[in-house]
């Protein structure tokens, strides 16, 4: 027959819990088991047969280590763009390119137009 479930991912990582047929973590390494409902048995390898389960106890760690380096990645070169950028008056933020000065929440002790809504927030909790 037609099996519409293919692959379950538990991210709370809750063996035996919500979702009943974890039946224990796997690893980066190896991400996913396969558990076949009909005869309610797990093996670790993926087969057609079962439905490819992932139980990833550290995933949220793995995420923040890929984010950073996403992160790094991107930023790298625009710090390079600053650098070169330098030989501008440092107190004018609109020689940097756009990602940069666009990102700017204040110079010189006051908010940058961008940004000028923060005023108004602040205000509203004073």
């Amino acid at each position: 027959g037609h099996k519409n479930l293919f692959a379950v991912g538990d991210i709370s990582c809750d063996v035996n819990g919500s979702v009943e047929f974890l039946e224990k973590t796997t690893t980066i390494d190896n991400p996913f088991f396969s558990w076949n409902p009909m005869t309610n048995k797990s093996t670790d390898e993926i087969t057609s047969e079962g439905v490819a389960v992932m139980g990833v106890d550290i995933l949220p760690t793995e995420l923040s280590v890929e984010s950073s380096k996403h992160f790094g990645d991107a930023l790298l070169p625009l710090l390079k763009k600053m650098i070169v950028n330098r030989h501008h008056n440092d107190s004018d933020y609109q020689h940097l390119p756009a990602e940069l000065s666009n990102s700017c929440i204040a110079q010189n002790g006051l908010l940058t137009p961008n940004f000028e809504y923060i005023r108004a927030l602040m205000e509203r909790t004073a």
